[in-house]
Order: structure tokens, then sequence, then C-alpha cells
């Protein structure tokens, strides 16, 4: 198999319009293209640092799990009630400390304020449906 590239990360959301806002508000996201998945349930594509994350409702029958809880800088969780398997995306940036600051002056949940170990300096957010981000800065 020769891999071209990552495609795109799929996130369902209760309010994908909601979801796609957010995105664009606090990073940049730039809209790339409206489509249909196999349900004819809407889907929006976006772009983020160069990667594609795409939106659309919860398929029937399906619903949001809490996310885990961050309790230290390596990634390490509380107990949760279950998940997708999926931790987290991770996000680069210049500044964690100030991405941090203004992230949370605009009502974002953080979950870790920014702690550096291992020459890496992170910090976890919450966007909606419960999708957590690291942000990194190394």
């Amino acid at each position: 198999m020769q891999i071209k590239s990552l495609d795109h990360i799929h996130i369902y959301s209760l309010h994908p319009d909601r979801a796609v806002e957010f995105w664009q508000r606090h990073f940049a996201a730039e809209k790339v293209m409206e489509t249909k998945n196999n349900l004819h349930q809407a889907v929006s594509i976006v772009r983020v640092g160069g990667q594609h994350l795409a939106f659309s409702e919860f398929p029937p029958g399906l619903a949001p799990a809490e996310p885990p809880r961050v309790t230290a800088a390596a990634g390490e969780t509380g107990t949760s009630p279950g998940g997708s398997g999926v931790m987290h995306l991770g996000i680069n940036v210049a500044d964690v400390h100030a991405a941090v600051a203004e992230l949370a002056a605009a009502g974002v949940p953080v979950h870790l304020q920014p702690v550096l170990a291992y020459g890496t300096t992170s910090a976890y957010v919450e966007a909606p449906d419960g999708v957590l981000i690291e942000l990194t800065q190394y």
C-alpha cells in the first residue's frame, strides 16, 4: 500500500455547525467543502493546520461519551465511563501559555494548564462534544 497522506479525521457532533464555528473561531479553520455521508447527513470539512476535519451529526443510535479527564502532562487520564479510543487531537502552537489564556478567556474548558515535560510544553482544552485538544510547544 502506498500512503499519500492522512486524509481527514471525522468528528461526530450534536451540533456540527457549532463545532465548525468553534474550530473557525479558535483555530482559524478554513471551510473546504460541504458534502453528505451514506446516511444522507450533512458533512462539513474544514482545514486546520494543513489537515482536514470532517463534522457530521452522530448516526442514529450513537451518542457522545464523557471525555477523559486529563490529570498529568504526560497524558495520564482519570477514570472515564467510556470513549471511542481516540484520546485527543494534538495541535502544535507557537506559545502554549498564550493559547491557553486566549481559549480560557473565550470560555473554552481547560483540562490541564501548561506543563513542561520531556522538552515539550503541553496543555489540554475541550472542544465541543467532548473532543480533547492537546496544545503542544516544542
